[in-house]
């Protein structure tokens, strides 16, 4: 490291750190305007499995709590992001779209907080945006992409994490 020009590097790391921040900012509301704002879906396979997660969202959102209140196999906060959909007064068609937009917040903070000084900015701006398709992007899991469905959504939720996890041992 260069002693005569320490602030190069600063100046780099706000840089980066500025950029990847308006990506995730841009991310966040493109995946807005894209996926909440039109307040309709399309879903094309797994619609039984969408209507049982909206249907659970509801309930949550009615003051039932899971796996108390009525039965389920998955953990609380896959119903609980989107019934704040329904708390914003949100159609049901686009609770689960809000609560996607939700889980990016969260997971994509956590990914360009830890990437922004670990990362050079061209694999910190790639990862970003591969997680980020991933969290919000309606597609099941190995379906084409014409088969658009919210069916699932969580196991893609919980990929990333685990990606995002991964990166604080690189």
């Amino acid at each position: 490291m260069n002693n005569y020009y320490p602030w190069i590097y600063e100046f780099s790391r706000r840089k980066n750190l500025l950029t990847l921040g308006f990506i995730y900012i841009f991310s966040l509301v493109i995946s807005y305007i894209s996926l909440v704002s039109p307040e309709s879906t399309f879903v094309r396979t797994w619609l039984n499995d969408v209507l049982a997660l909206v249907n659970s969202a509801h309930r949550v959102f009615q003051g039932q709590f899971p796996s108390i209140d009525f039965h389920t196999l998955y953990g609380p906060l896959v119903f609980y992001f989107p019934a704040l959909g329904f708390h914003a007064g949100l159609p049901p068609s686009t609770v689960l779209a809000f609560g996607g937009v939700l889980a990016a917040a969260i997971l994509l903070l956590a990914a360009t907080l830890t990437m922004y000084s670990r990362f050079s900015l061209p694999a910190a701006v790639t990862t970003l945006v591969f997680l980020w398709l991933l969290i919000v992007v309606p597609m099941g899991s190995g379906k084409g992409y014409s088969e658009i469905t919210w069916g699932a959504y969580y196991n893609r939720h919980a990929w990333a994490a685990v990606a995002i996890i991964f990166l604080f041992y690189v």
